[in-house]
């Protein structure tokens, strides 16, 4: 859970500013929910930093 409003490293811009525009390598997970309809609803993301 990352809860305190900062972003990942590899996401993250230096000074303050909200997210970084340079490329960098991720993996990210989406945890979804089957509510039995057409689609699912995605409920969380998880973002890791690759170096």
């Amino acid at each position: 859970m990352h809860s305190d409003e900062s972003y990942p490293t590899c996401l993250a811009t230096e000074g303050g500013e909200a997210v970084s525009m340079e490329r960098h390598r991720a993996e990210l997970t989406v945890i979804e929910w089957d509510t039995g309809g057409a689609q699912r609803v995605p409920i969380a993301v998880r973002v890791r930093c690759l170096s």
